[in-house]
């Protein structure tokens, strides 16, 4: 009968022999707070599929996608620069291939910090710069009662952001500063839940 470890060997020859087969070379960052895909990197072998068939294209809404590759040079948060775009291997269950987010930003994160003396004032001060995100613009319909003649319910659209950070834990808290580097929008990261894919948060628009 054979091991666990065994059968694991088994998988990843596997997951090599589809990557090898159907996949591409990537450029492999590891994670790093500030401009990571400008420092050193290695190569992977990586296919990309959304579907574990490779029957059916990602539809819309989705950022997750599946990878295989060789298990053993790849790491959580490490970033995938290739043939399909930027991705960032969100985690490594056992027994599985890795799941990726496709990024489609460059972000800045900070934190407000104020003053300890004279007019209290609010700076803020980023800890993490040219990181790859996931973004999606979201409209989300809800109903609201209204005082009518006839009692009948109004119709209300509320626009936020979904939003894939690859940070590590306890490192993003509520109402931390985001900077969209493509277009220079600053976002307040609302409810930064950390989950095996990275932070998984809303996004608000800054009013300041």
């Amino acid at each position: 009968m054979s091991t666990a470890l065994e059968n694991k060997a088994k998988l990843d020859i596997g997951y090599v022999k589809i990557a090898t087969a159907l996949g591409s070379i990537y450029q492999v960052f590891p994670f790093l707070l500030n401009s990571p895909l400008e420092g050193s990197s290695t190569e992977v072998q990586l296919s990309v599929s959304a579907d574990p068939m490779f029957a059916a294209p990602l539809k819309y809404n989705k950022a997750v996608w599946i990878g295989y590759a060789d298990s053993t040079l790849l790491n959580v948060r490490d970033f995938l620069v290739g043939e399909y775009g930027t991705f960032y291997v969100g985690d490594k269950q056992p027994f599985q291939p890795f799941q990726l987010v496709r990024t489609n930003r460059l972000a800045s994160i900070g934190r407000g910090e104020y003053s300890v003396s004279g007019a209290i004032t609010e700076t803020v001060v980023m800890f993490a710069e040219k990181i790859p995100v996931f973004m999606q613009f979201t409209r989300e319909d809800i109903q609201k009662s209204a005082a009518t003649y006839s009692g009948s319910q109004i119709g209300r659209a509320v626009t936020h952001w979904t939003a894939f950070i690859p940070m590590p834990p306890d490192s993003l808290k509520q109402d931390d500063v985001l900077v969209d580097l493509q277009d220079g929008v600053t976002y307040i990261i609302d409810a930064p839940d950390f989950t095996n894919m990275g932070y998984v948060c809303h996004l608000r628009l800054s009013t300041i």
